[in-house]
């Protein structure tokens, strides 16, 4: 994975800022995999394709993320932190991408699920609709009894079946950490968009670094190329030699 500058941060997030959050997603990604084409990241599991927003938050931000989550069940707001390495310890590729799914007379072939699946469970206009979609999209033939069926006969069982299958095989595509509520000791797994919670990062880091090229270039007069290009401990000698 490549390192990012400045201007790669800044050119990912006006790149990205009115792109849907799948799309944001691969944004993000490109400048730190310029060996990959579009279609490749695209094609990415799920699982796969977090996997590298992680690693890019580690590069770019931190190892440790740090948030503010809402008990589920009393309202009480919960800070909570976790390590990057943590959730990417042991993590490995799926080793396949379509698999066998059986259940009483039903059985469907499958296959993981990656963004471009996102894209179009995201034109469905609803939570719930867009889980169909993404259930349709990732059953790739069904059968009853030994006869082709249609992906929307199978029994809503079967269907969760193939859920869980899914998530068991593409470990990173669903990120939950495990939390516990100090006030009422409710214990649940909290949900971790990492796209969304990765671009605010990346959104308020652009800010900044443009907040600084402004300041710098108002008391020197540089190009903004030329101040984004400057490592980040020169940058800030400059800025704190602002009177």
């Amino acid at each position: 994975m490549a390192s990012l500058a400045a201007a790669d941060v800044v050119g990912i997030w006006e790149a990205g800022s009115n792109r849907p959050a799948w799309n944001k997603a691969l944004v993000a990604l490109a400048p730190s995999f310029p060996e990959a084409d579009p279609a490749e990241l695209a094609a990415l599991s799920i699982g796969e394709r977090n996997a590298r927003l992680l690693a890019l938050r580690q590069e770019v931000i931190g190892p440790v993320i740090q948030a503010v989550v809402t008990c589920p069940k009393c309202g009480e707001p919960l800070e909570f932190e976790q390590r990057i390495d943590e959730l990417l310890d042991g993590y490995s590729s799926p080793a396949e991408r379509e698999f066998d799914i059986a259940a009483g007379d039903y059985g469907a072939r499958c296959r993981l699920l990656d963004s471009q699946d996102l894209a179009q469970a995201a034109k469905c206009g609803g939570e719930a609709p867009a889980r169909d979609k993404l259930a349709e999209r990732a059953i790739l033939e069904a059968a009853y009894c030994g006869a082709p069926a249609a992906a929307a006969e199978l029994p809503a069982e079967v269907v969760r079946r193939i859920a869980d299958e899914l998530a068991d095989r593409d470990r990173l595509a669903e990120l939950a950490i495990p939390l516990a509520c100090a006030a009422c000791e409710h214990v649940w797994p909290a949900t971790l968009d990492i796209t969304a919670f990765l671009w605010a990062e990346l959104e308020r880091k652009a800010k900044q670094i443009l907040a600084d090229v402004v300041a710098i270039a108002q008391a020197y007069g540089w190009r903004e190329a030329d101040i984004l290009a400057m490592s980040p401990s020169r940058r800030q000698y400059y800025l704190d030699s602002i009177g």
